[in-house]
């Protein structure tokens, strides 16, 4: 083997080390940030088991967002769900402890049911309230995060965090709509 392909295995594995201990940490932060934000707010309330794909479709919501962070096109097309808006990750409860859950699937039939069927209109009431996530977005070159966190049953808000000393803290929120 020669030095070239000896240097280009070196390279490979060293690059393949750095890519998984960095999404070990981005999971490590992903959990942080639902955590810090569910604290924030009430954590007696369930949570529903999946992390959606964030989607901030209003142009009204993303010029209040970048009103209070400075953003570069593409990191406005990651949080309008235009990079990357691969689907739902189920939670690892294990990871978030001292949190009540539902299951996703539970609350998606619910949802599916709601125009039609009285019976889901009351299950639907005896759930309320609880909270519906989306995956936190990391932005680690900027140390800023965002998370979009709907209250069924109350408000809905984006949550804007900055890293400080290694901690995830509530930055900023943005108010979306209220129930």
């Amino acid at each position: 083997m020669d030095i070239i392909n000896k240097t280009k295995i070196i390279v490979l594995i060293i690059f393949s080390l750095s890519f998984q201990s960095t999404l070990s940490q981005t999971d490590k932060e992903m959990y942080e940030i639902v955590s810090v934000v569910v604290n924030y707010n009430n954590p007696e309330l369930p949570i529903v088991d999946t992390l959606n794909p964030i989607s901030i479709r209003s142009n009204f919501l993303m010029k209040q967002i970048t009103e209070k962070v400075t953003l570069n096109r593409k990191q406005k097309k990651i949080l309008k769900g235009k990079v990357d808006n691969s689907g739902g990750l189920i939670i690892d409860k294990t990871k978030l402890p001292n949190f009540k859950f539902y299951l996703h699937s539970e609350i998606s039939n619910i949802f599916q049911n709601l125009s039609a069927d009285s019976e889901a209109i009351n299950l639907l009431n005896e759930k309320k309230p609880f909270y519906v996530f989306s995956k936190p977005v990391i932005f680690l070159e900027i140390n800023i995060a965002f998370i979009n966190m709907d209250l069924i049953g109350g408000f809905g808000a984006i949550y804007i965090l900055e890293k400080k000393n290694d901690k995830w803290i509530i930055k900023d929120s943005i108010g979306k709509w209220y129930s």
